[in-house]
């Protein structure tokens, strides 16, 4: 039919032109790539898709320009899409901003219970297995006889119990309001199938297979008929306009996971774009659709201000004495303000405040309560003065200090003078010093010479008289023992030879009497 033609051809721009940028891409990518500069061979750089994974030799830097929130009177497909990918953007935020701040204070040693309000309930919502939003518009669009009236009704069934849908008496039978971390959206779904489906035919991909032109070609490797007819019969809600954005997002979450995040917030300050003029409605409702008014009221109940103890020590030094070198940075600062927060007093919406000191210390940095920085740089500037002082007494001391270097200067030349005088006649003196030293020193060791030798002297004559004193006695001592063992020798020889002999006379008797 014609219209079945309009929307045909229609889909087919879109692709054709969804292909184009890919391909604009690929070919930016690879002219600025380090990667397929030093690869000149790769498919990128010949003009085909650029490959998603990265040598380990090179690092990412990407720019994420993500889609601002949108709630006009009539919302539909497109800010469906916008918003969730926004919802899925401040999911990651959140968690990147408050898990960074609970490992800085379990680094530094805090004991601070932090829990924060996450939006997974309206992810859940729109993105759900079970009930949500993107799957059962999906299923609609694969269902024959699907409705946008029957997908909202569907919508409402399975989401009854949801905090995060609302549906009034007002609203029509093509509209659910949303109740994202922004604020309320109402939603028309009139067209929503139509939009989401936006496929082409067949006969339409395969003609773009077979053509000559580079760019219609690229769609051949995911458009070849028995590609097409694969997907078709397995599922077809995988062709649909909100599964690719789903599958698109899923990928920019995963990478956004594996890289070093930094945020930056643009405000708008007025929407008629003019200079020096600020809207605060506009401002709030761009600051809280941003999900920086959460992140502030978060940070404002645990330590929204927080500075290095260095930091401290040099700017609120004029707030008490004079610190303690000796002690650790940490107990100066510690002094420091202690001293400083006596007359502190909470602000009114801080219930806990009077319970709670105003600051804390961690290893490194000190941390402060709601109100505390700013009492402390009030106190600072009342007690500005205190540089002044120090301004003036260094101006004054200035002159005196030169004057008092110079006369410094000169004392020092007169006290080298006078030093090295008395050295030179010291040092004249010590030829006679020296003689007069080295004769009292040679008289020292004569006279040990001396002594030790009248000492040997007496010890050898001593040693003499003993020896023949000794000599006399033992001689004497000795003569005696040895007349005592001649007169028992000689006694001993008269008894064995008067023994001998006494045999011999018995024998010999007795050969007389036998004669």
């Amino acid at each position: 039919s014609p219209q079945q033609a309009k929307e045909g051809c229609d889909a087919y721009a879109k692709e054709l032109y969804s292909r184009i940028f890919l391909w604009l891409v690929g070919q930016i990518n690879s002219a600025t790539s380090a990667i397929h500069s030093n690869n000149p061979g790769s498919d990128s750089a010949k003009g085909g898709r650029t490959s998603k994974k990265n040598d380990d030799g090179y690092g990412l830097i990407g720019v994420l320009d993500i889609f601002g929130f949108e709630a006009f009177e009539t919302n539909r497909f497109e800010q469906l899409c916008i918003n969730y990918a926004n919802e899925r953007l401040q999911n990651v935020f959140a968690s990147d901003l408050f898990e960074s701040m609970i490992e800085e204070y379990t680094r530094e040693g805090l004991a601070e219970d932090i829990s924060y309000e996450t939006n997974s309930n309206v992810l859940d919502l729109i993105s759900g297995r079970d009930g949500g939003i993107l799957n059962a518009l999906n299923e609609e669009c694969i269902r024959p006889g699907g409705s946008d009236m029957a997908f909202v009704a569907k919508v409402v069934s399975q989401n009854r119990n949801s905090p995060r849908l609302f549906r009034t008496d007002r609203f029509t039978k093509f509209q659910f309001g949303v109740v994202h971390f922004a604020g309320h959206v109402v939603y028309t779904a009139d067209e929503f199938m139509k939009t989401n489906k936006d496929a082409m035919s067949i006969d339409l991909q395969k003609i773009s297979a077979t053509s000559s032109n580079i760019i219609v070609a690229l769609m051949a490797p995911e458009s070849s008929g028995d590609n097409v007819r694969r997907q078709l019969s397995n599922n077809m809600s995988k062709n649909t306009v909100i599964s690719k954005f789903h599958s698109q997002l899923n990928s920019l979450m995963k990478t956004l996971k594996t890289t070093q995040t930094r945020y930056i917030r643009c405000i708008k300050p007025n929407t008629k774009k003019a200079p020096k003029c600020m809207e605060n409605m506009e401002v709030m409702r761009q600051l809280r659709s941003g999900g920086v008014i959460a992140a502030i009221k978060i940070l404002s109940a645990s330590y929204p201000n927080k500075m290095d103890h260095y930091a401290v020590l040099k700017r609120f030094r004029n707030l008490g004495s004079k610190p303690d070198r000796s002690q650790k940075v940490k107990d100066q600062v510690s002094t420091l303000l202690t001293a400083a927060f006596n007359d502190f007093v909470p602000p009114a919406g801080d219930g806990n405040a009077t319970s709670r000191s105003p600051f804390t210390l961690g290893k490194t940095k000190t941390y402060f309560r709601t109100g505390a920085l700013e009492f402390l740089e009030n106190a600072r500037n009342e007690n500005i003065g205190f540089f002044a002082l120090m301004i003036q007494r260094t101006y004054r001391m200035s002159p005196y200090r030169k004057a008092f270097l110079r006369q410094r200067r000169a004392c020092i030349a007169i006290q080298a003078v006078m030093r090295g005088f008395v050295w030179r006649h010291r040092i004249e003196r010590m030829p006679r010093c020296a003689l007069t030293i080295q004769s009292w020193s040679r008289m020292v060791l004569a006279k040990l010479l001396v002594h030790r030798i009248r000492q040997v002297r007496r010890n050898q004559a001593s040693i003499l008289i003993q020896r023949s004193a000794r000599g006399v006695v033992q001689r004497r001592k000795f003569q005696r023992e040895l007349s005592t063992k001649r007169r028992a020798a000689v006694s001993m020889q008269r008894i064995v030879r008067g023994y001998i002999q006494l045999a011999h006379y018995r024998r010999a008797m007795k050969e007389i009497r036998r004669v």
